[in-house]
């Protein structure tokens, strides 16, 4: 048996997730048009 890995592809994938992430975050905040959504936006973003 053998199992195959992309970790090229893996990587790259991770990087997509975390983009996505900071992505969605961002248009929480300009589509509220606040600054502070949650308890993790520090005060000083």
């Amino acid at each position: 048996m053998q199992i195959m890995n992309n970790s090229a592809a893996m990587a790259a994938l991770g990087e997509v997730k975390k983009n996505d992430t900071s992505l969605g975050k961002q248009l929480k905040k300009v589509a509220s048009g606040m600054k502070i959504n949650g308890a993790g936006d520090g005060a000083a973003e």
